[in-house]
């Protein structure tokens, strides 16, 4: 009997024990699968119709943008005209016009503001701005410049018409001018001979020649700096050639 009364109360202990050891059991199960970073919070989901909208207004903006820019253009050159806001300018390509607003910075070149009334026919400016045509542009910049200096430089091929002390007369042959050539300190007269460039004397030259001079402008008369003679002629032997012979 004692026996029996033993195992009952064994089994009760048991079984309260069981009791007992099951919930912290399930807690610990639960903690297990928690994530081992608290902070991360679950990634949100994307708005399909939200994505969609934003997508679209990057494509409008960068369609409105990118066509500026392959649009940005600058003239420069002499003015030539000016009237309402618009500038004419005299370029190496033509003429060009820029339309200045109320937006569009004029300087000097000491970087001073100006504004539109301070421009003068004659100037040389250089504008900067955007343009949908090759003759015409929307001005952001107007930088008032020095205009370059003309390259004096000039060749010429032509007919010599007179022979002279200081020089020759010289008749073009593609626009019919009539140039004034002197000599200079380096003048060189060379002419062609046996494949090679030889140098002559001034007095090789006669009229009907014709040649090619190179030199600069000078008070509108051709300095020559090279006279290459074109017309075909015999050199005569030095005499150091002909004590040789």
């Amino acid at each position: 009997m004692k026996q029996q009364i033993f195992k009952y109360k064994y089994l009760i202990l048991c079984c309260l024990l069981l009791l007992v050891m099951w919930p912290a059991e399930r807690a610990a199960a639960q903690v297990g699968t928690l994530p081992t970073n608290q902070n991360e919070s679950p990634e949100p989901t994307k708005d399909p119709i939200s994505e969609q909208i934003r997508k679209e207004v990057q494509e409008k903006i960068k369609a409105e943008t990118e066509p500026l820019q392959d649009k940005k253009k600058a003239f420069f050159g002499e003015v030539t005209d000016l009237f309402n806001q618009t500038i004419v300018l005299q370029t190496f390509q033509g003429k060009r016009t820029a339309t200045v607003d109320s937006e569009t910075l004029i300087v000097d070149q000491n970087k001073k503001k100006l504004v539109f009334e301070d421009l003068e026919i004659g100037s040389f400016i250089i504008t900067m701005g955007y343009s949908d045509t090759p003759e015409k542009l929307l001005t952001k910049r107007v930088v008032i410049a020095d205009k370059p200096k003309q390259e004096n430089r000039i060749a010429v091929i032509g007919q010599i018409t007179q022979i002279e002390k200081t020089g020759f007369i010289l008749q073009t042959l593609q626009r019919n001018e009539e140039w004034q050539v002197n000599w200079s300190k380096n003048s060189q007269i060379v002419q062609k001979v046996n494949e090679k460039n030889e140098t002559i004397g001034k007095e090789m030259l006669e009229e009907n020649d014709l040649v090619v001079v190179t030199g600069l402008i000078n008070d509108e008369k051709i300095e020559a700096k090279l006279v290459f003679l074109l017309t075909t002629k015999e050199i005569s032997p030095t005499p150091e050639e002909k004590a040789i012979d």
